[in-house]
């Protein structure tokens, strides 16, 4: 046998966020968005906290009537509208 020269971590459990008794599975983004100066978080800060939260891919784009939009891959409405509130 081949010994390796690295170890390999151990079990995460992706649960465990959804199982916390804090009652928001999102509440350490919105502690985190509170260091942001008055204007609040960026567009860039946002997408990125729900990508990760939603396992999705989107971007932000300039769009001539409604300025800086989220857009995200697949049907996220609901997941987002939890995510705000």
């Amino acid at each position: 046998m081949v010994e390796l020269d690295f170890q390999i971590p151990s079990a995460i459990d992706p649960f465990a966020k959804a199982n916390d008794s804090s009652g928001s599975a999102h509440q350490g983004a919105a502690e985190e968005w509170e260091e942001v100066p008055d204007h609040g978080p960026g567009y860039e800060r946002i997408l990125k906290d729900v990508k990760k939260d939603f396992c999705c891919n989107g971007n932000v784009v300039n769009d001539k009537e409604l300025g800086k939009v989220i857009q995200l891959q697949g049907d996220q409405r609901k997941n987002v509208q939890a995510f705000l509130a």
